[in-house]
């Protein structure tokens, strides 16, 4: 799971990975009005409801994902798999920029 924001430009994007070998990246948005689909949650001390919509998913990685993170300033997500694998991808439209295993 990794989360990044950028207030200025009223950005946040969340990433998860699974042991399915996937990845979803979400982009979300602050709302203090709770809702039943929001995710409510304790967010930098203040009680708000993060709305999410999915922006797209990666299947077919090598094993399972062990972890993953995001820049929105580098507008890159890397993700690791558990056989040593590691992706960058651009964060905004999913292409894969490189890729490598490490032993």
């Amino acid at each position: 799971l990794a989360l990044d924001e950028n207030e200025r430009k009223n950005k946040l994007i969340l990433v998860t990975g699974s042991y399915d070998k996937s990845i979803i990246v979400w982009k979300g948005k602050h709302n203090k009005k709770k809702h039943n689909r929001a995710l409510s949650a304790n967010y930098y001390g203040s009680q708000q409801a993060l709305e999410l919509s999915l922006v797209y998913q990666k299947t077919k990685h090598d094993s399972e994902i062990n972890c993953v993170d995001i820049s929105i300033e580098k507008g890159v997500i890397v993700v690791g798999t558990k056989t040593g694998s590691v992706y960058m991808y651009n964060s905004s439209k999913g292409d894969r920029l490189w890729s490598t295993t490490i032993k």
